[in-house]
Parts: C-alpha cells; structure tokens; sequence
C-alpha cells in the first residue's frame, strides 16, 4: 500500500502546546482508494518524505494564510510548510495541494489571491474535460491567478481557479476537498488515484 505524507492543520491547547490535527475523512478515504496516510512532522519531514509515494498538502481546518489573518499558528503552519514547499521542488513526487495548501502555494509562486464570502458551505459546478462536475466549497479565499506551466479550471461564477495541473511536475490542485462528499465523487476519485498511481 503507498503510503502518502500529510500536512497537518495547527491548533493551539490552552497551554499554548502545538496540536497536529488531520480529519478522520482522510484516513477514510485512504482506505477507499488504496493508499496510508502518515502525517507530516515538521522536524522530521525530510527522512519522512524521501520515503513516501507523494504529498498532500491538506485543508486549512480552523488555519489561514497569515496575510489574510495573522495569529501564532496561522504563522507557524505557513513557516513551517514554506519550507516543505522548497524542499519537495527537488522530489520526484506526485503532490496534491487542497485548498489551503492550494493557496499557500498560488501564494508562494506570488499570484492573485482574493477574499470570498462566496465559496463557503456552497456546491459548485465546473468544466472538466468537457464534463460537467459537481464539488464541494468550504473556503474564503479564491485564487485568481497562476503561471503559464499550470492548467486552470475555473468556476465561472467569478473566474476563480477550482483546478490546476501541472503535468510535468506531477502537481494537482484543488480548491475542493475530495476526502468530503462531492455529487460527482467517482471523477474526483478517479484524478486522486491518477495523480498517485493508485490501484
């Protein structure tokens, strides 16, 4: 079974201790497809990562980028995760960025990112390879923009990307969540299970 490395969302006890937190759905939906969840430790991350079959850089679960607001785990999950994203540019990898980790990284290659009240608790519908799909919104951030070598899919609502691809560095993005219910469940499946080379 693959086994696929997990960033972790960050919550704060009421000591202040650092909690990694990762949903359920996840080791779930692991199971379904076929690959192990392991969750990504900050200190340990490079053994970690050269031994696993690719990464996903999770949902923000309770987190956001610090220039949308600025608290100590907003700013530790970022630091902390900016440089994973530099260090997996020399891995041969497949790498899944969800939501908040699809704007950490539209943030990190300086594109346009935008506040949303429109994008949350909301099902979308978008054009995927001449389909229609139908997928979950749970965030209030959009990406607006992002480099040539990436191929968009936008809502057409306010031509904010839903889906990028980068073929040649085996990325895929994602401002769904598939790990939660979608209408069209089966496609999103099927592109998980192709960017990992599942089953």
């Amino acid at each position: 079974m693959k086994k696929i490395i997990i960033t972790p969302s960050i919550s704060l006890s009421k000591n202040k201790n650092i909690n990694y937190i990762i949903e359920k759905n996840w080791y779930d939906y692991g199971k379904k497809l076929g690959f192990k969840i392991e969750i990504l430790d900050y200190k340990n991350y490079k053994s970690q990562l050269k031994n696993s079959d690719g990464i996903i850089f999770s949902g923000g679960n309770g987190n956001d980028l610090q220039r949308f607001k600025k608290n100590y785990k907003n700013i530790y999950r970022e630091q902390n995760e900016k440089i994973i994203l530099n260090f997996i540019k020399k891995l041969n990898i497949p790498k899944l960025f969800i939501c908040y980790g699809f704007q950490l990284l539209a943030n990190s290659l300086r594109c346009q990112l935008k506040k949303s009240n429109n994008h949350v608790k909301k099902i979308h519908e978008l054009n995927f390879h001449n389909k229609k799909i139908f997928v979950n919104s749970f965030h209030t951030v959009i990406v607006k923009s992002l480099p040539k070598t990436y191929k968009p899919i936008y809502f057409e609502v306010d031509k904010s990307i839903e889906i990028a691809e980068n073929i040649n560095k085996k990325i895929m993005c994602l401002m769904f969540h598939p790990e939660r219910y979608n209408p069209s469940q089966t496609i999103i499946d099927s592109i998980i299970v192709k960017l990992f080379n599942l089953k």
